[in-house]
C-alpha cells in the first residue's frame, strides 16, 4: 500500500489522524500483521519509521512496511515448499524401508523353500510322485525369484532412463494367451480361473518384451490379491476413440478409493493386513505404469472398495487391426 503525501508543516493532529486511518485500513487488509506499530496509535516519533518518501522512491514507490510484508510472505512460501519437500522425503524413506523389508522376505522365503526341498530329496524311500512334487515346488520358487529379480532390474532401468525399446508388429491376442498360460502355470490354476474374451487376432506395433512384462504383472496382481480359487476375467476391445483397451477384472480384496492412484507409485503398498499377508515389493504396478507411458499407453484402476474386487484398464494407441471377437 502506498502512503499518501502529507502537506509539509501540517498540524500534529492531522498527521496523527492520517496515520491512524492508514493503520486501520492495513489492519483490515492484513489481519495477520495487526500487531505492528502503525496499527496502534503511533507517536510522532514513529512517523519517520512509517513514512519515508525518499526510501519509498528508491523502492519503486513501495513503503518499507510493504516490503516487510512481502518478505514475510516469501519466507512463508519458502517454508511451505521446504515443509512439503521434507514430508516427501520422509514418506519416500518409509516406502524404501518397506521395500527393503519386502526384498528381504522375497529373497529368504523361496531360498529357504528350495533348500528344504533339496534336503528332502536326499531322503530315502520317497516315491516318484513325491519327488515330482518337490521338483515342482522348486520350479515355482525359482520362477518367483526370477519375477522378483526382473521387476527390480526393470524398475532400475526405468529410473535411470536405460530401458531400450525394440518395436515390432505383434499379435496382442497371442501375447495375452501366452501371459495367461504362464500365470496359470505359476499358480497351478485351472483354465476356468482366468477367462479371456478377445478378437482371435489383434496386430499392433509395440515393444513385445515390455508388453509381456505389463500383461504378466497385471495378471499376477489379479490372482495374488484374490481368494483361492481366483476368478479373473480378461477382455480386449477397440474403443470408439480408436484406442485399444484391455481390462483385467478380479474378485479379490479390492482397493480403497484413496489408494487407486497411489498403487502405481514406486515402492507403494496399500497399508492393510490383506496386502501384507501377500508377498510383494511395491514395484510391479509402478513398472507397468512406466512401461505403458513409454509405449504411449496408460493404465487406471477401478474398485468399489474393500472386498469388491478391482479392474485394471490398460489403453494402447490406435493403429490396430482386428478380426471377429471370440472367447477362450
Amino acid at each position: 500500500m502506498r502512503l499518501p503525501a502529507l502537506a509539509p508543516g501540517g498540524e500534529h493532529a492531522r498527521r496523527r489522524q492520517a496515520l491512524e486511518a492508514i493503520g486501520r485500513a492495513k489492519a483490515a487488509a492484513h489481519p495477520e500483521i495487526i500487531d505492528r506499530q502503525h496499527v496502534r496509535a503511533p507517536e510522532l516519533k514513529h512517523e519517520q519509521h512509517l513514512y519515508r518518501p525518499a526510501a519509498d522512491a528508491a523502492h519503486g514507490g513501495e513503503t518499507l512496511d510493504d516490503l516487510h510484508v512481502g518478505e514475510q510472505r516469501k519466507r512463508r512460501a519458502a517454508g511451505h515448499v521446504v515443509g512439503e519437500s521434507l514430508v516427501g522425503e520422509i514418506l519416500e524413506g518409509r516406502r524404501q524401508q518397506t521395500f527393503i523389508d519386502s526384498v528381504t522376505h522375497e529373497l529368504k522365503s523361496p531360498l529357504a523353500s528350495i533348500r528344504l526341498c533339496l534336503d528332502t530329496l536326499e531322503r530315502k524311500g520317497l516315491s516318484d510322485i513325491q519327488r515330482m512334487e518337490l521338483r515342482r515346488m522348486m520350479r515355482t520358487d525359482v520362477e518367483r525369484l526370477s519375477v522378483f529379480v526382473d521387476d527390480i532390474l526393470e524398475a532400475s532401468r526405468i529410473a535411470h532412463g536405460r530401458h531400450a525399446q525394440m518395436w515390432s508388429v505383434v499379435d496382442l491376442t497371442r501375447l495375452l494367451d501366452e501371459a495367461i498360460a504362464q500365470i496359470r502355470a505359476r499358480y497351478s490354476l485351472d483354465a476356468g480361473n482366468i477367462q479371456l474374451s478377445a478378437p482371435p487376432q489383434v496386430e499392433i506395433s509395440t515393444d513385445p518384451t515390455a508388453m509381456d512384462t505389463i500383461l504378466k504383472n497385471v495378471l499376477d496382481n489379479a490372482v495374488k490379491y484374490s481368494p483361492s480359487p481366483p476368478r479373473v476375467e480378461v477382455t480386449m476391445r477397440q474403443l470408439d476413440s480408436g484406442l485399444l483397451e484391455i481390462s483385467v477384472r478380479d474378485h479379490g480384496i479390492g482397493v480403497e478409493r484413496s489408494q487407486l492412484k497411489r498403487i502405481f507409485k514406486r515402492f507403494h503398498r496399500v497399508p492393510s493386513d490383506a496386502v501384507n499377508e501377500r508377498s510383494g515389493t511395491g514395484l510391479g504396478l509402478y513398472v507397468v505404469a512406466r512401461l505403458l507411458r513409454n509405449l504411449g499407453g496408460s493404465i487406471r484402476a477401478e474398485s468399489a472398495g474393500l472386498d469388491q474386487g478391482t479392474t485394471f484398464h490398460i489403453r494402447l494407441p490406435s493403429g490396430v487391426s482386428t478380426v471377429e471377437a471370440s472367447a477362450s
